[in-house]
């Protein structure tokens, strides 16, 4: 019959059980943190070995549509459209790092556009790569709506016979944006060249741009101001100039945009109008009876 354990064996086992136990929570309670938080990500996230899915978290499952089962061993490409899966083999195989987009493919064909970015690492010594893949469906959207928006601006601003403008903030501030009708106006040669120079080229007196600038940035816009502006040969003309002061979300501002034009005709046109009016006064004037 064999002896019974001693009260000191007894004490040593329930020692070596607690302190066995210990040892596996302290691996448990990490390992079940990383996997609460990769469920609750935003992202698609998947550990593929050569290639091979190992696992995916539920973010993958509600995105394409794969079951944990059905993702595991498949090839990372399968969740890509086939135009872009050398782009997708090359990165597994270099081991890339950096952000990049492709077509994502759904389970059930649907496709959307999406934003790749995975990183090696090492797990239980073998070689995992973690990839996190984002829809960034909302974003694309969003641009395409700006280009759009750019687009119609620029078809807009393009046919008028006005000059539009947009130019940086500062005392030598820049030109952004300019359509054809400015460059014309000013006698430029191209966009490009109108570009390049300053905003106070433009002003015959540069204090009279400083005064002008000072104005939009304190009341926000201005209004068919009269200035003498200059061309690129020197030549001189009167234009009239409305601008706003477009600012950012802390309430500074980030550009000037405005319309300039050229006036000079219809100011000579009033000014023949007052001349003859004042000769046919004083001619009536000096009639006699």
């Amino acid at each position: 019959m064999a002896n019974k354990p001693t009260y000191e064996e007894l004490e040593q086992r329930v020692l070596e059980l607690e302190k066995t136990g210990t040892q596996r929570k302290q691996v448990e309670e990490p390992e079940e943190r990383l996997k609460v938080l990769s469920e609750a990500s935003f992202e698609a996230i998947f550990l593929s070995e050569k290639g091979l899915c190992l696992d995916q978290n539920q973010t993958a499952k509600r995105m394409f549509g794969y079951t944990r089962a059905e993702a595991i061993g498949r090839h990372g490409t399968e969740w890509i459209v086939p135009k872009d899966h050398e782009q997708v083999k090359n990165n597994m195989a270099s081991g890339y790092e950096k952000p990049y987009e492709v077509t994502a493919l759904k389970k059930d064909g649907d496709t959307f556009p999406a934003e790749i970015q995975a990183r090696m690492t090492e797990y239980q010594g073998r070689s995992i790569r973690i990839t996190a893949l984002r829809d960034i469906s909302d974003r694309k959207q969003a641009e395409e709506a700006l280009y759009e928006s750019e687009e119609k601006y620029k078809s807009l601003t393009n046919n008028l016979n006005v000059g539009v403008y947009r130019n940086s903030v500062g005392s030598k501030g820049k030109f952004i944006e300019a359509n054809p009708a400015i460059v014309k106006m000013f006698g430029y040669d191209s966009r490009e060249e109108f570009l390049k120079i300053g905003v106070s080229d433009l002003y015959k007196d540069p204090l009279e741009r400083e005064a002008f600038t000072f104005k939009i940035a304190k009341a926000g816009s201005i209004k068919n101001e009269i200035l003498e502006l200059q061309k690129k040969d020197g030549t001189g003309f009167i234009g009239s100039v409305s601008a706003v002061a477009v600012m950012n979300n802390n309430g500074d501002i980030k550009y000037f945009d405005g319309i300039i034009e050229d006036i000079t005709e219809r100011k000579q046109t009033e000014e023949a109008l007052r001349d003859s009016e004042e000769r046919y006064r004083l001619l009536v004037e000096n009639q006699t009876d």
